[in-house]
């Protein structure tokens, strides 16, 4: 439930806004997974996960104006039903060269779909004793999937000294076409150019990064490094055009980010903690596409594909006493974000 009032600073004009919502979803879920021990050093995993459900929602939205040339009262409901899959396939490797030591690999594939239709019916009344009927059908046909490589590689010198390093590959594609159709009516409904978008969605990302941890004395500490090269490429062919006809929008990018944990370790059993950390957040498909989402005829919402990745660096610091039978903290944290998408 939602209530929104709008008043304009000029004038005495105002368009009052209620929503209520109601969803529900059903989803099942299911995993299977198998390792076979070809020998004592090393091992095959295989495992899967699937996913499918189905959800359904209606809004109905109210509204009271006194614009000009407007109506003064309308309502707006919206009802929408989606169909969900979704599936991961996982295989893996592991050698163990000793018992401080082994590599790890993993090749997954993961595919996700959503099939949606929403239905807007919108009925308007005019001071003038006149009213309008609007009826808009929206389908939207998600699919979206992605491969996945990590290899691993760990080796514990001794109980002070440890390293750790790998890989890991991203290659996502997503695929979300759109389709707008209106009129007064059901039964005249008729396709709408420009509320028709596909968005095309590419992501490739490598990356890779090692860790050193150690034990000098009272401390300990870890230290890493993660370096990653990002190729982004968007496109959103329009009505009647297809992926040739657009040109698509690139964005390669490379970022490293350090990171650090240090503890010192005081008598009595306390123990202080300084941290810092480097973290990229990328926008997300539905941030990126440009398809107009018109659930709400008054506040339409639309994604930005030129948006580029928000950076933060976290300062955090930590104290530790401990007990036999309990353990006090206390932290603080600093953190700086760039770049950031709202």
């Amino acid at each position: 439930y939602s209530d929104r009032n709008n008043y304009s600073a000029s004038d005495t004009t105002y368009l009052n806004q209620t929503t209520k919502g109601k969803g529900d979803g059903d989803h099942i879920f299911t995993r299977l997974g198998l390792t076979y021990r070809v020998t004592k050093n090393d091992h095959l995993s295989v495992s899967g996960f699937g996913m499918f459900g189905s959800g359904t929602r209606k809004n109905t939205v109210d509204y009271l104006s006194n614009v000009p040339n407007s109506y003064y009262q309308s309502r707006r409901i919206s009802s929408s039903d989606n169909d969900m899959t979704g599936g991961n396939v996982q295989l893996g490797y592991k050698h163990i060269f000793s018992e401080n030591s082994n590599l790890d690999f993993t090749a997954s594939y993961n595919r996700w779909s959503m099939d949606q239709s929403s239905v807007f019916d919108q009925s308007s009344l005019y001071a003038n004793g006149s009213n309008t009927t609007s009826y808009q059908k929206q389908t939207n046909d998600i699919n979206n999937h992605n491969w996945e490589f990590q290899l691993d590689y760990t080796n514990t010198f001794n109980e002070n000294h440890k390293i750790e390093a790998g890989y890991k590959g991203t290659l996502g594609r997503e695929n979300s076409p759109v389709e707008t159709f209106s009129g007064t009516n059901e039964n005249n409904a008729v396709p709408t150019p420009e509320l028709y978008n596909r968005f095309i969605y590419d992501q490739d990302i490598h990356a890779l990064y090692a860790t050193y941890s150690g034990k000098y004395n009272k401390f300990n500490y870890q230290v890493g490094l993660r370096g990653e090269y990002s190729n982004i490429s968007t496109r959103s062919p329009g009505y009647g055009q297809t992926e040739s006809d657009v040109s698509p929008y690139k964005n390669d990018y490379f970022s490293l980010f350090p990171s650090a944990f240090i503890a010192y370790s005081l008598p009595n059993d306390n123990e202080i903690q300084v941290n810092y950390t480097r973290r990229i957040s990328r926008p997300w498909g539905g941030q990126l596409n440009p398809f107009m989402n018109i659930t709400d005829s008054t506040n339409i919402s639309f994604g930005n594909p030129y948006l580029s990745p928000q950076y933060s660096n976290a300062f955090e610091l930590n104290y530790i006493k401990s007990w036999d039978n309990h353990m006090f903290s206390f932290s603080g944290y600093y953190r700086t974000t760039d770049d950031v998408i709202q």
